[in-house]
């Protein structure tokens, strides 16, 4: 994660340094753009977006640079710089991609700002929150706020992400993400575990086959420490209907293990921000 992340920062170092050379003065990335300097991967945009305060005068630039205005910049925690280029701080950008982004994507746009990886975190879940709270005329502002009631701090990837907020929209309670238990005489580590049940969720990855070995030892471990492990693959979570049958899966082994009464109906993450899904670690 950590190198793909270099690499990506590396990447939008240079378009950066080359939207500066083409403009006469000193442009503020914002968008896909400040992600990228911080090293955050999303599709490539190949316009390049900058930002200016809604006091200033609105400027024509040559492609693929492309101005927008926004009426956050005035606030002292609105930008930072990355190396010798400003952008929107992790906060502000996260309140301006809501701009862009519907409720998941935004809510893993949170997740992976505040991962558990303390090189990668780019901000906390608290210091987003702020930010948006505290924003005066903030578009999207309620959209920003559920996004936040439903990421969970400390994730490692937006895959992982992708697969708790998969479950919780087909009627899963919340897991408790990177859940530690001592197997065998060794600490093993569940992506996802409701431990009141002995259930476990595990993604895998491409970068998953190299330690294939490693993962089956510790899934054979946690098999006879009798725990149910779940594992789903990335070509899974882009298919509604394979996340319907491993949900299914996992909601019988619940269900079979005492869990009626966190089993609930289907519902959509709109209605699952609005209330109260988390569960304590």
């Amino acid at each position: 994660m950590r190198c793909k992340a270099w690499s990506v920062q590396s990447e939008y170092v240079q378009r950066c340094r080359e939207a500066k050379r083409r403009v006469r003065f000193e442009p503020g990335f914002a968008l896909d753009m400040a992600l990228g300097l911080m090293g955050i991967s999303i599709e490539i945009d190949p316009r390049m977006h900058i930002v200016m305060s809604d006091r200033d005068q609105y400027r024509t630039l040559p492609a693929p640079i492309v101005c927008h205005t926004w009426n956050q910049l005035h606030r002292d925690d609105a930008v930072i710089k990355v190396f010798d280029m400003a952008c929107t701080s992790p906060a502000a950008t996260f309140a301006h991609m809501a701009r862009r982004y519907d409720l998941e994507s935004l809510t893993m746009l949170a997740d992976v700002m505040a991962c558990r990886d303390p090189v990668l975190q780019r901000s906390t879940r608290l210091q987003l929150g702020r930010f948006v709270r505290e924003g005066r005329r903030l578009t999207n502002r309620r959209l920003c706020m559920r996004a936040l009631r439903l990421s969970l701090p400390g994730t490692d990837s937006p895959y992982e992400s992708k697969l708790r907020l998969a479950i919780l929209r087909r009627g899963l309670p919340m897991p408790v993400i990177n859940y530690s238990l001592m197997v065998d005489g060794r600490v093993r580590v569940l992506d996802m575990a409701y431990p009141e049940f002995r259930i476990g969720m595990e993604y895998h990855g491409m970068h998953h086959t190299a330690q294939y070995v490693d993962d089956c030892e510790r899934l054979n471990a946690l098999t006879a420490g009798e725990w149910k492990v779940f594992p789903v693959w990335g070509a899974m979570l882009s298919s509604e209907s394979a996340m319907d049958r491993y949900v299914r899966t996992v909601r019988s082994a619940l269900l079979a293990a005492g869990g009626s009464s966190v089993v609930e109906e289907p519902r959509d993450l709109w209605r699952l921000a609005g209330g109260r899904r988390h569960r304590k670690k």
